[in-house]
């Protein structure tokens, strides 16, 4: 991402100076990502490094307008592009941009999606002749947008934007600090925040200055280190089971050849509030048919996260909760991929269309007669996690023991052996 930004302000500069004609310049990205880990940060990033206006908004907003009829959002959202437009120069941000749905999705709601693409498709062409406007998109479900809305001419770089890695955590810290503490006992006292995203990063230095102020002075690195979350020791018994639940989400997916560069972490330690809560190890991966997944990425996806319980009955004999009970856990990503498959995509017995995806969630009610489906997509997919694991159960175990020794392993993807 850093080379793009850096081409761009030269193209800028460039295009400022009148040695560069607006239609060779680079102008539009998408950043994917999950909620929290930076993605309107980089926009206002970007307009600050290139001296520009930053021009706001976000799908949810555009639907909040007036009274949220079909008429209110487009004419909120002719009215956000006019005030991009009317910038000499401007970077225009859309953050939540997958909310604005697809062309033939079906359903209650298709008249209003369709009428919604097609304004947003119209207004970002009409941005092709206004010189000087970035077009900026931001959307942490890129498999919801209308595949028109991502070809070239819109967004046509996309960024996956994870968790910050230290370096990226120190730079964002410091910043939010405006470098009144030094960066590198800011960054001994926050290293252990591997799971924090911006967002979280920003709440915790807004913790540490409120104290400064509590005591009329400026910030310091104490006051960084009390606004930490308190961390609760794990006994190595746990360490060593988080381990393998983590391993083996790792080794089933560089088996199923979907996915791309792998990071696995483990804690030795939980936080007991805040954005580490109950959170021992985590793997980060991207799948990567992202833009438009087949059954066979869907089932990957199921498996995948179904991979760390089934390791834990492998190696221990017995699974532990740490892979359901809560919203967002591998057993509730499982469930609503394979409810989506069954009800959305028509990928069940009867390809037909039930209900929309995006209304798939922990309240939806699944009609009796298509649990049956649903059920025996997750069974299947954790019986074949274990009998991968099982045969390879010796590899699982090695990579287990090595993650409680080095905390970090890193797995690139072999392009080789790519389908």
């Amino acid at each position: 991402m850093r080379p793009w930004v850096s081409a761009l302000a030269q193209d800028l500069d460039d295009w400022k100076a009148g040695t560069l004609d607006w239609k060779d310049v680079d102008r539009g990205a998408l950043l994917v990502g999950p909620p929290g880990t930076g993605k309107t940060f980089f926009a206002s990033a970007l307009a600050a490094e290139l001296g520009v206006p930053l021009v706001a908004t976000s799908v949810a907003a555009w639907q909040a307008s007036a009274d949220g009829y079909l008429g209110d959002m487009l004419k909120a959202m002719r009215a956000s592009f006019a005030e991009a437009r009317a910038k000499k120069c401007a970077v225009f941000f859309v953050d939540e941009l997958d909310g604005i749905g697809r062309r033939r999705s079906g359903g209650r709601n298709a008249y209003y999606e369709s009428n919604v693409v097609n304004c947003f498709l119209e207004l970002t062409d009409g941005l092709v002749d206004v010189e000087g406007v970035i077009l900026i998109g931001a959307t942490n479900r890129v498999e919801d947008i209308d595949p028109a809305v991502l070809r070239s001419g819109r967004f046509e770089e996309h960024f996956y934007i994870g968790l910050p890695n230290d370096d990226e955590r120190e730079a964002i810290l410091s910043h939010h600090l405006s470098h009144a503490v030094d960066a590198l006992q800011v960054r001994k006292a926050t290293d252990s925040l591997r799971s924090a995203t911006p967002a979280d990063l920003q709440r915790l230095v807004r913790k540490a200055k409120r104290a400064a102020r509590t005591h009329r002075r400026a910030v310091t690195i104490d006051d960084i280190k009390s606004s930490l979350p308190v961390r609760t020791k794990l006994p190595e018994a746990v360490i060593l089971r988080t381990a393998v639940h983590e391993c083996g989400h790792v080794l089933v997916a560089l088996a199923s050849g979907l996915v791309g560069d792998i990071v696995v972490e483990l804690e030795d330690s939980i936080s007991e509030q805040g954005f580490e809560a109950q959170e021992g190890g985590r793997v980060q991966y991207r799948m990567i048919e992202e833009i438009l997944p087949t059954e066979a990425t869907l089932l990957a996806r199921i498996r995948i996260s179904l991979a760390g319980m089934a390791a834990e009955e492998v190696v221990q004999g017995s699974r532990s909760i740490g892979g359901a009970g809560a919203m967002g856990s591998d057993l509730d990503a499982a469930t609503r991929i394979a409810t989506q498959m069954i009800l959305s995509y028509g990928m069940g017995k009867n390809m037909r269309f039930y209900a929309d995806r995006h209304k798939i969630d922990a309240t939806f009610t699944v009609p009796p007669e298509l649990n049956g489906e649903i059920n025996a997509i997750l069974a299947r997919e954790y019986r074949s996690a274990k009998e991968l694991l099982t045969k390879d159960k010796a590899r699982l175990m090695r990579l287990a023991a090595e993650l409680v020794v080095d905390r970090r392993m890193e797995f690139k993807r072999d392009v080789s052996a790519s389908p």
